[in-house]
């Protein structure tokens, strides 16, 4: 029982790094594109990044993939009123 639960909470650590390391990666490729693209679309590659970045956050940290609907309708306002 108890090696069952290290392991479980050794695999939600590493999730959380996982996700934490690329959300890092993901801050790094838009501060290059912001200060390096000189282009007309560095705003959407900008915004591609974003939500990416919002994508990660919300279906592998708030676990909105496996949230009740009442949850993913509150996660919806709040995206809608921002």
């Amino acid at each position: 029982m108890r090696a069952r639960l290290r392991t479980k909470a050794g695999a939600l650590w590493l999730r959380g790094l996982v996700v934490w390391l690329l959300l890092l990666g993901l801050l790094t490729a838009s501060l290059l594109a912001a200060y390096h693209l000189k282009a007309p679309w560095t705003s959407a590659v900008n915004f591609g990044l974003a939500a990416t970045q919002d994508a990660l956050v919300a279906l592998l940290f708030m676990r909105l993939n496996r949230a009740d609907h009442l949850v993913r309708l509150a996660a919806a306002c709040g995206l809608f009123w921002l």
